[in-house]
């Protein structure tokens, strides 16, 4: 009885990379454009300027 032998990897590996590195740019733009509107509050608050000095 000859034994299968077992691939270790995809048929595509590109396919999973471009999965990958398109979530991860996904996230970190939405990650940069809504940081300033979680942390401006606390900006102002620590350091006492003014909310249109902080939002620019």
């Amino acid at each position: 009885m000859e034994r299968q032998r077992v691939k270790n990897h995809p048929e595509k590996p590109g396919v999973i990379s471009i999965v990958l590195l398109g979530l991860v740019q996904i996230l970190s733009w939405g990650g940069s454009f809504y940081i300033m509107a979680v942390l401006a509050a606390p900006v102002v608050r620590e350091t006492g300027w003014s909310q249109q000095w902080v939002y620019g």
